[in-house]
């Protein structure tokens, strides 16, 4: 055999085994392969066989990624939580404000205690020395400016302006992430405020009131003496300072305003011993004198007596029959008390429909003077509290149509004068929504009469008694607060003595 031949069938045989691992290649066919061999052209090579390959497998797959779990099928890893810390139990419910004008109302006590205390109402503040300083809110939610009352509001502030910017530092900025832990407390007279992160919460207090009408008298003839004697049955110590005092105490009064009684006369001697000792709650009214012979100057020497007279009374029944309260007199000391900002409060016993008119000549005279219509205008007569009464409907018209007057002021005091009902008088809620419908609760003031009003309950319960009437759920609350004291507050300027 030939080289070639030896070289032919060692070419084929390594062809074949490469050919073998073709699966595409017949096992039959190698006789084709000789035949093609045998002739005189060269034989072929057998076609070049790529390797043999393994079973066809399934393309090897990346790494099967998990399927997404549902939240039920495996938790997901557990990431590091935030640990919360509990919010402050508060032990009472309390009201959430921002610091504003509005809020700021009422009496503080000053952040420099050599101040003293300080009160805001309206749109100023007022401190004990009894300077005043104006208040602007620069924008919502931002401060407060304080100005004084000639140059109000300036970029530069005054340097006589700082210590009130001192009371009022506190300003209604955004809470800060970063809770202050030792929170502000700005004590008031009429509750507590706490600012903690720039808000504010208010705890209420009981609510203050100032008893706008009452008379004080003593059994101790000897050292103050009667012109008339009082109601025997009335005449027990009840009536005394120290009893009314305690009773002040007992129900929140805040200070009172005391009539001069019928029982003194024109000697304002135990009125007087009363402001002297409280000379921070108790306040006085006297009683008009048409029998003097110069108006101005006798109000003005009893104003001189103290600091505390606040008022003064039209008794129509004081003046001559067939004169009225509209006389030269009547007008003299009407217009005297204006000038003195002196309110005039009238009693018109027998029903103001028969004092009306002359009422109206007064107001028309001078529109400066104040007036207060004592006792809802007395429109149930006899306005004794006891017996068979009758309405007097003419009466309680006319006191609507006084309302036209915006210097007249309505008394909601003597509750059983006015009443048939039994104590609480629910039966005078419906009249009281007419008053706050006509003349609006800044010209309504509540009153008890003590201690005339203890013959039909307790003095705690006259207090109270308008709280059990429907209206008084109806009412807001700057209606409240406008006829339990800052109506009287504001026509007698207690706050000039001290702020409420």
């Amino acid at each position: 055999m030939s080289d070639d031949s030896l070289s032919s069938d060692s070419d084929t045989s390594g062809t074949a085994d490469e050919a073998g691992s073709d699966p595409s290649e017949s096992e039959e066919d190698p006789p084709a392969a000789k035949e093609a061999a045998g002739k005189d052209l060269p034989a072929p090579a057998a076609p070049r066989a790529e390797p043999r390959a393994e079973p066809r497998a399934e393309p090897r797959a990346e790494p099967r990624a998990e399927p997404r779990a549902e939240p039920w099928a495996e938790p997901p890893p557990k990431r590091k939580e935030k640990r919360l810390r509990p919010a402050p139990v508060e032990e009472e419910q309390e009201e959430v404000f921002r610091l504003s004008i509005e809020t700021l109302q009422g009496r503080w006590r000053h952040s420099v205690a050599s101040l003293g205390m300080l009160s805001v109402k309206g749109g100023a503040v007022r401190f004990a020395d009894g300077t005043c300083y104006l208040l602007k809110e620069i924008s919502p939610g931002v401060g407060l400016g304080v100005g004084s009352p000639r140059s109000p509001f300036h970029a530069e502030r005054p340097r006589s302006t700082c210590r009130a910017a001192v009371a009022l530092s506190v300003r209604c900025a955004a809470p800060r992430r970063r809770r202050v832990e030792r929170p502000t407390e700005l004590d008031a007279e009429l509750g507590r405020v706490t600012v903690v992160g720039g808000m504010a919460k208010a705890t209420a207090r009981k609510t203050s009131r100032v008893d706008s009408h009452l008379h004080l008298w003593t059994p101790d003839e000897e050292s103050f003496p009667w012109s008339t004697a009082p109601p025997e049955h009335l005449n027990d110590g009840r009536a005394t300072i120290e009893s009314f005092v305690k009773l002040m105490d007992e129900n929140d009064i805040r200070k009172a305003v005391v009539v001069q009684p019928i029982n003194y006369g024109q000697d304002y001697s135990y009125v007087v011993s009363a402001m002297d000792q409280h000379p921070e709650r108790l306040f006085g009214v006297f009683v008009a004198d048409p029998s003097v012979a110069s108006p101005r100057t006798w109000m003005e020497e009893i104003l001189r007596s103290h600091a505390n007279w606040v008022g003064v009374r039209f008794n129509p029944y004081k003046w001559p029959e067939g004169q009225g309260m509209s006389d030269d007199v009547g007008r003299e000391l009407f217009r005297t008390a204006g000038d003195l900002g002196l309110p005039v409060g009238v009693m018109p016993f027998k029903g103001l429909s028969q004092h009306a008119d002359d009422l109206e000549a007064l107001l028309k005279s001078n529109e400066r003077t104040q007036v207060i219509i004592d006792h809802w205008g007395f429109f149930l007569q006899p306005a004794t509290g006891f017996g068979e009464r009758s309405f007097d409907e003419a009466s309680w018209h006319r006191l609507l149509q006084l309302s036209r007057y915006p210097q007249v002021h309505v008394k909601i005091s003597a509750l059983f004068r006015v009443a048939e009902d039994p104590p609480p008088f629910p039966s005078l809620s419906k009249r009281l929504k007419e008053l706050l419908n006509v003349f609006g609760s800044q010209r309504l003031l509540w009153g008890s009469d003590f201690p005339y009003a203890t013959e039909h309950s307790s003095y705690a319960e006259a207090v109270h008694a308008l709280e059990a009437w429907p209206i008084w759920e109806e009412m807001s609350k700057e209606d409240r607060q406008n006829i339990l004291y800052a109506t009287t507050a504001r026509l007698y300027g207690l706050l000039a003595t001290e702020e409420l």
